[in-house]
């Protein structure tokens, strides 16, 4: 039976400046590939579409997983991707993201060991999920070092002696696909329910302030400064007033730690020009 990825009640960010940057992409999969987040590149499906959509879900088997190409993004040495997802067998290992392009073992995994979270070869997992656990997998990679994180607990981390934490100079993203070297065939089908891209490593703090990720709902522009997220409305201007009289630099639009009318018309041209 397909699991229920999406979440009863939406608990969302408490803040702009809680969440960060917005992300570059993010993907609902509600009867497509692409990206909520115009200007992105749509996720590719490798091997046969053998589940399809579900009640926004996407669905795969053994032998099938998803890449997504970042090559013409604004990603360079920092990223954070977040998956919400399911495995039908964690029996054994099970390969999670690879960043390599299956040209080595390296990678996050589901390990075999205890089912932690974990990043092969540099570190043991800390937090375990199992067989049809619907689960959130935060990897937050900056200053060489990738950080993994399950439903906002910090797992597994590699630790830069390896150097294939990063991403490959092929900017691939490959989810629930083994490597093409070691032959084990360390792979589920399971079900996805969403994945976001953010062109920064999060910090740990930040991924702790995620909401479920079939919640996430980022910020639509920069006028966009409270809840609920991707509207703007009377709450967005209560929040400015609020934010620029406490001279918080989530309001500082030109960043030149001034606050004054050039912040207060940058607030009012992007709230009048609306969510794109």
């Amino acid at each position: 039976m397909r699991p229920l990825l999406i979440a009863g009640s939406a608990a969302l960010v408490a803040s702009v400046a809680a969440a960060g940057d917005p992300p570059i992409a993010l993907y609902r999969f509600e009867g497509t590939l692409a990206s909520t987040i115009p200007g992105a590149p749509a996720i590719q499906i490798d091997g046969p579409d053998s589940r399809g959509f579900s009640g926004g879900t996407w669905g795969w088997d053994e032998g099938t997983g998803l890449l997504l190409d970042v090559s013409g993004t604004t990603i360079s040495d920092a990223w954070t991707i977040g998956l919400r997802f399911s495995f039908d067998d964690v029996s054994g290992w099970v390969k999670i993201l690879d960043t390599q392009n299956r040209a080595l073992d390296n990678g996050w995994y589901n390990s075999a060991l205890a089912n932690n979270l974990e990043f092969y070869p540099s570190s043991d997992g800390t937090q375990p999920f199992g067989s049809g656990d619907v689960v959130d997998v935060v990897v937050s990679f900056s200053n060489g070092v990738a950080s993994g994180y399950l439903n906002g607990t910090l797992s597994s981390t590699s630790d830069g002696q390896f150097g294939f934490g990063g991403l490959s100079i092929d900017r691939l993203f490959r989810f629930f696909e083994d490597d093409n070297v070691t032959s084990h065939n360390e792979v589920s089908g399971g079900w996805v329910n969403a994945i976001v891209v953010w062109d920064r490593g999060l910090t740990a703090g930040e991924i702790g302030d995620l909401p479920p990720l079939s919640d996430y709902t980022p910020a639509c522009t920069e006028a966009d400064l409270a809840e609920p997220f991707g509207l703007l409305d009377l709450a967005d201007i209560l929040a400015f007033v609020e934010a620029f009289g406490a001279m918080d630099g989530a309001v500082d639009f030109d960043g030149n730690g001034l606050f004054d009318l050039a912040d207060v018309l940058a607030f009012v041209t992007d709230f009048n020009a609306g969510c794109p």
